[in-house]
């Protein structure tokens, strides 16, 4: 489910920039943030689940973020509109998008400093390192999202989200195939059906 967010997300995020009118950039920015909070909520379920924490609270409120992202992004809450920016077309920021931004940090942060707890908790070499790699990968996810976000507020810095999250896209590959994470045969059947 996270990795096929972060797809979607990045499917939608080049809709956004190579549309020719800022109507249709408009509707793909606000598909952008669905699946945004769906890849948050995803990954912080996703670790979770693989260092073994039980369902709590946590669980609840994030689920309850995707639900209210999922409600608010259609309307101007989110993104009032779009722009054109030297790159392309940019977003112009609705009055929720700070909280929503801040919310959707405090998720993933939040699933960083588990992995990290479990990585110090780690004994052997092998658990460390599948977790430093997770570690890292959030956290250009984390500077790409930064410089996107700066970059529609109008400071002249190059949006880096995509190419984080191919960089972080890429860490998870390799992590999965170095410590078969995943068996992939199994998983290109289920995903076949």
């Amino acid at each position: 489910l996270f990795l096929g967010g972060m797809a979607v997300w990045g499917f939608s995020i080049g809709g956004m920039r190579l549309s020719p009118d800022v109507r249709q950039a408009l509707w793909w920015e606000r598909a952008s943030l669905s699946m945004i909070g769906l890849t948050g909520v995803a990954f912080y379920l996703f670790v979770c689940r693989y260092i073994g924490l039980r369902w709590s609270w946590g669980g609840y409120l994030a689920v309850g973020f995707l639900v209210v992202t999922v409600v608010v992004a259609p309307t101007g809450l989110l993104v009032e509109g779009m722009a054109q920016d030297v790159y392309g077309n940019a977003p112009v920021w609705g009055l929720l998008f700070p909280v929503w931004v801040a919310a959707n940090y405090l998720i993933v942060i939040t699933s960083v400093l588990y992995l990290e707890k479990a990585r110090r908790a780690a004994v052997t070499y092998e658990a460390r390192n599948r977790y430093l790699y997770f570690i890292i990968g959030a956290n250009l996810c984390l500077i790409g999202a930064a410089t996107d976000a700066i970059s529609a507020l109008g400071v002249g810095l190059y949006p880096m989200g995509i190419l984080a999250n191919i960089a972080f896209s890429t860490i998870t590959a390799v992590a999965i195939l170095q410590y078969r994470l995943l068996d992939i045969r199994v998983t290109l059947r289920k995903g076949a059906v």
